[in-house]
């Protein structure tokens, strides 16, 4: 397992399932990807290209019926804690989308919103 960060290549399959008019074209769908975001703060390498978890205050700005959303990745979500990865919380369905937004959902059902641009956390874990 990666761990907190993860070092994952894409090699995964562009698709446009759920794609509705104005919704934010999917550049790749990469299943069994590991990741876990256990403080909110874990970046992660996707093919070259860091994302950070969207800040908490910025979620709001992320227009989340515009992102389709592959029928084997359900959208439910969880509140973030510092525990040890139970089982499939640290591997689950990335889905990188064209304008630099990314969502991964775990095996478990947990939810994490990241972005390519750099955000600064005022905590650390």
């Amino acid at each position: 397992m990666g761990g907190c960060g993860s070092d994952n290549q894409a090699g995964g399959t562009p698709s446009t399932a759920d794609a509705t008019p104005g919704s934010i074209e999917i550049a790749a769908v990469l299943p069994a990807f590991e990741y876990y975001g256990a403080c909110g703060n874990e970046t992660v390498d996707v093919d070259g290209t860091i994302f950070y978890p969207v800040l908490p205050e910025r979620m709001a700005e992320i227009d989340l019926a515009r992102y389709p959303v592959e029928d084997a990745v359900a959208t439910a979500s969880g509140l973030l804690r510092v525990v040890a990865p139970g089982p499939g919380d640290d591997v689950g369905t990335m889905i990188v989308y064209i304008d630099g937004n990314a969502r991964f959902q775990s095996d478990s059902g947990r939810v994490v919103w990241l972005t390519d641009e750099e955000q600064t956390y005022n905590w650390v874990c």
